[in-house]
């Protein structure tokens, strides 16, 4: 998946210094080019996140780095028009998870930006089927494990 666009809510708290807990939401999309497929992923999540370098409570001008962990509620979506025109779709809720590791930079006291990497387990599949001359043709899934890499802005209330 090449995402066009992420976006991502995450209502985070300290509960010790290096130590923190929040609820996220996410919303992405972007080309599956293989299947020649439009992907819609909504995640709504629950996790914690371990900071050997927290970031300081006072502002901005530190880095921070952190190991987090989700477990989530996927939703994903898949669409697609074959080569005559016909369109179809599919959708699914499914459990799942995700481990990223994170590097941040403090600009103020309410705002961070950040690189992550990690991954993403989706507990089940969707099956797609591709009408395409041998051998793309037949019925293709999406991966259940996915390679995450972000880079954005947090900010924090």
């Amino acid at each position: 998946l090449f995402s066009l666009l992420t976006l991502e809510v995450w209502n985070e708290r300290f509960i010790a210094p290096s130590l923190s807990v929040g609820l996220s939401a996410s919303a992405r999309g972007g080309r599956l080019q293989a299947l020649g497929a439009t992907e819609i992923m909504a995640c709504a999540g629950v996790g914690a996140a371990i900071w050997p370098i927290a970031p300081p409570p006072g502002g901005g001008g530190h880095a921070g780095l952190a190991v987090r962990g989700e477990l989530l509620l996927l939703y994903e979506a898949v669409a697609r028009t074959s080569a005559s025109g016909a369109s179809s779709s599919r959708g699914q809720a499914m459990p799942g998870g995700a481990l990223t590791v994170e590097g941040t930079w403090g600009v103020t006291r309410g705002l961070e930006v950040l690189l992550a990497a990690g991954a993403e387990v989706a507990a089940g599949t969707i099956d797609v089927t591709v009408v395409a001359p041998a051998p793309q043709g037949g019925t293709a899934r999406i991966p259940a494990v996915r390679a995450l890499a972000e880079a954005g802005a947090r900010f924090r209330f």
